[in-house]
């Protein structure tokens, strides 16, 4: 989180006009806090260091939608924001294809049993789509799957991937950057399904933007 507040301040300053942040990891739920949600939870991040804390079920040391909403829309309107979310973000849609072919889905179950109580049965909208419901239309958004999916860990060419992230990187590298965003989802749509994984990768964004 510093170093993206950083990168904020740094666009903000006028010293850069395009930004990245992908992150690749567990998606989880927690209660919605200053009840903006409707369905009562805020979907959220876990960072690699989660378990440091003491207490793996501890919400404060996830990154919540409402945390990078609050720090994304501090962006100047000419700052290009592409954002790379390889994670879950609802409790719903645990395919079991994907549990039966050696893949893990990238869900972590809500930091205690009253947030599963509060969240459970109601389908999420996704993090990506928040984002853009809370002010951030002008931002690219990838997501690797709907929000009523997971998305998952698989073993692919001999080592474990995030299997969005790993498509995606392959396509970009055999397209030499030179496909447009419409193209490259086409093909890693294709990629996901012809491994037979169940979750559809999802781009938001403007209709004009290029």
């Amino acid at each position: 989180m510093a170093n993206l507040k950083s990168m904020v301040a740094d666009a903000q300053s006028g010293a850069l006009s395009y930004l990245v942040f992908s992150m690749s990891s567990h998606g989880t739920q927690v209660p919605d806090l200053n009840h903006d949600e409707a369905d009562g939870s805020d979907e959220a991040l876990c960072p690699h260091d989660l378990t440091q804390s003491g207490n793996i079920w501890d919400p404060n040391y996830v990154i919540v939608d409402d945390e990078l909403h609050d720090l994304f829309v501090q962006l100047p309107s000419n700052v290009l924001l592409e954002v790379y979310l390889d994670a879950c973000f609802t409790g719903t849609g645990l395919r079991a294809v994907d549990m039966l072919l050696d893949r893990t889905p990238r869900y972590a179950p809500p930091p205690s049993w009253d947030a599963f109580e509060q969240v459970a049965g109601k389908r999420s909208r996704g993090l990506h789509v928040k984002l853009l419901e809370k002010g951030s239309a002008h931002h690219i958004l990838w997501a690797a799957c709907r929000s009523d999916q997971t998305s998952a860990d698989a073993q692919i060419a001999g080592g474990w991937h995030g299997a969005f992230t790993y498509f995606f990187c392959k396509e970009m590298a055999a397209g030499q950057n030179k496909l447009s965003r419409k193209e490259l989802l086409a093909k890693v749509r294709a990629d996901l399904a012809a491994g037979h994984y169940s979750q559809v990768p999802q781009l938001e964004c403007q209709a004009t933007m290029r």
